[in-house]
């Protein structure tokens, strides 16, 4: 066999594996003889051998691993690596069947579904409009029903003006006759110093006057300071009187007032 020259160098380092510190001394340079005689088999038949010594008969056992589609190797591992590979290839084999049982399985769902889609966006077109008509229909038939039981019919209204009015403010005002079970409530959020909050007072208490006690009007404050110096000082100022039960007169008439206090 050829081989390059070696040459040993002896280097004096105690070794903390070897006993009392001494190292091997011709291991070394042979280490890489048996590597290199299984590289030059494996290049000259395909095979590989993984102990020593390196015989014929593991050579020709590995060649007959190899014929059966086997791993070509032999050693202390040989039939593990056999093992793994045939448990490998049939993981593969397995993995690619169930693969093409899926892509079967949606080939023909896609198929179906191609075949029998417009069908069905028909049958969900017209489930869905039947039901709109129908939640349309009940809803137009319990609002008639609600508006039939609240409202009353409007009693003929008086050509005679009422004593305390002029015939031009009685003109085309005729009070609803409306039957609710609760008040309703308006609620109002004002500023003392608002200008526009005192133009609106008058409305209120018309509505207040012809709806009566099926009303009910709610002031709340809300003084904008950036704009209104006394408004945050009118509203304590109210507080405190009504704290007092000595509020003068209605909150929305100072309001009413509000021009005074700019």
């Amino acid at each position: 066999m050829e081989m390059c020259d070696v040459k040993t160098y002896l280097i004096e380092d105690p070794d903390p594996n070897g006993p009392f510190g001494a190292k091997e001394v011709g291991q070394g340079h042979l280490l890489p003889v048996p590597p290199a005689v299984a590289n030059a088999v494996y290049n000259a038949v395909g095979v590989r051998i993984d102990e020593v010594p390196i015989t014929p008969e593991k050579v020709l056992k590995a060649l007959r691993e190899k014929s059966r589609g086997r791993d070509g190797r032999y050693g202390p591992d040989s039939d593990s690596h056999s093992r793994m590979a045939r448990a490998f290839t049939c993981a593969r084999l397995r993995l690619k069947a169930v693969t093409d049982a899926k892509c079967r399985a949606w080939l023909c769902i896609l198929k179906i579904m191609k075949k029998y889609l417009p069908f069905a966006i028909i049958v969900i077109v017209l489930v869905a409009a039947v039901g709109g008509s129908f939640v349309l229909w009940k809803n137009r038939g319990g609002s008639t029903a609600n508006s039939g039981s609240t409202f009353a019919t409007t009693p003929p209204a008086s050509n005679s003006p009422a004593p305390n009015q002029t015939p031009n403010d009685t003109a085309g005002l005729t009070r609803p006759n409306v039957k609710v079970s609760s008040p309703v409530i308006i609620e109002e959020f004002g500023d003392y110093q608002c200008p526009p909050c005192g133009q609106l007072y008058p409305e209120l208490k018309q509505i207040e006057t012809e709806y009566g006690d099926q009303v009910k009007i709610v002031f709340r404050h809300f003084p904008l300071m950036k704009m209104h110096k006394n408004a945050l000082l009118a509203a304590h100022a109210a507080e405190a009187a009504r704290n007092q039960k000595q509020v003068l007169g209605d909150a929305r008439s100072a309001i009413s007032k509000s021009k005074r206090m700019g």
